[in-house]
Formats: structure tokens, sequence, C-alpha cells
């Protein structure tokens, strides 16, 4: 990994059953531990907006064209509002990796998913030393080797753990070491 390469993490913050919208966060690494940018937005709970939220917050950025991936915890936000990582990629021109610490149980999902009148093809997931990932815009080998760069202190890569640190404590009042 390029010493000066950005990495931006994104994940949404706490929530209620009552809320409408979630808070999502960017935040923009330069290398695995310097935090540089803090991006936001807003998805609507349960809804379809994420992936086009998400693109515009990258294209909105000043940096964005600095990012040489996005990483998602996971390819739901804001409970089951869907990100397409295929889609996302197109529309950044930015190599996407979603990372889950457990393989996911997409039979679950898939049920959850059909009471919110959506559905889902399970993706392809791959394996690396801390959980799974799936791509988009980057080959699975390439992408291995830069999550295992960016592990720091857990099992995710450091742009999704400061991401989830600060919309846990932005939503909160103060952020958890659960990540």
């Amino acid at each position: 990994m390029k010493q000066n390469a950005r990495f931006l993490g994104v994940d949404d913050g706490a929530f209620s059953p009552d809320d409408k919208r979630v808070l999502v966060v960017g935040a923009l690494l330069k290398g695995s531990c310097e935090l540089e940018a803090v991006l936001s937005t807003w998805v609507e709970k349960d809804g379809c907006d994420a992936t086009e939220k998400i693109a515009g917050m990258v294209l909105k950025s000043r940096k964005k064209d600095q990012i040489k991936a996005v990483f998602l915890q996971g390819s739901t936000l804001a409970g089951f509002n869907l990100v397409d990582p295929v889609l996302l990629h197109k529309r950044t021109g930015i190599p996407i990796v979603c990372v889950y610490r457990k393989k996911p149980d997409w039979e679950k999902v898939g049920i959850a998913l059909e009471k919110l009148g959506k559905t889902i093809e399970p993706p392809e997931l791959h394996e690396y030393s801390g959980g799974w990932f799936q791509v988009a815009g980057i080959n699975a080998d390439s992408a291995r080797q830069l999550i295992e760069s960016l592990l720091v202190r857990s099992k995710i890569p450091e742009p999704v753990r400061y991401a989830h640190v600060i919309a846990s404590g932005v939503t909160t009042g103060e952020s958890t070491r659960k990540v």
C-alpha cells in the first residue's frame, strides 16, 4: 500500500425504531491511521436510497479523486437499506469493498427483506483473516491484500472502524469499542 493512499470507510450511526432517517458517516484516512476528513449524509431507515446517498457523498467530496477504495461494513445501512456495490462503483468509479465480521446468512437476510418487499441476490463472498468480503471494481486478491494492510486495531479495516466510532459517538453521545 502506498503511504499516501486514501481510503474511505462508511458506516451508519445508531438509530431507534421510530427514526425515519439514519446518519451515515464516511471517514477518509490517509494510509491506515491518519484521519483526513469526515463526510456525512442521511439515509432512509429500511429505505432504498443508500447507494445513491453514498455516491453523492463521495462525489461531492473535494478529495474524491484521491480515494483509492471505499470500504463498507456489510451491504446494508439503516436497517435494511441495501447498498449495491456494483452500482456504487459505476457511479463513483472507485473500487468498493464490503466487509463482514461473520459470514452472512443470506437465507435469513432474504426472509427479512421479503417482509419489506425487497430481494437480494447473494453476492460472491471471499475470506480474509478477519472475516468475509465482497468486491466491485477490484479483484478479490487485490482487495484481500488491501484489507489485510488496513487491519490495525480490529478485524475490520481502519477506515470502517473510524467511520463506526465516529457515527456511534455522534448518534449516542459516546462511541463503544464494539468494532
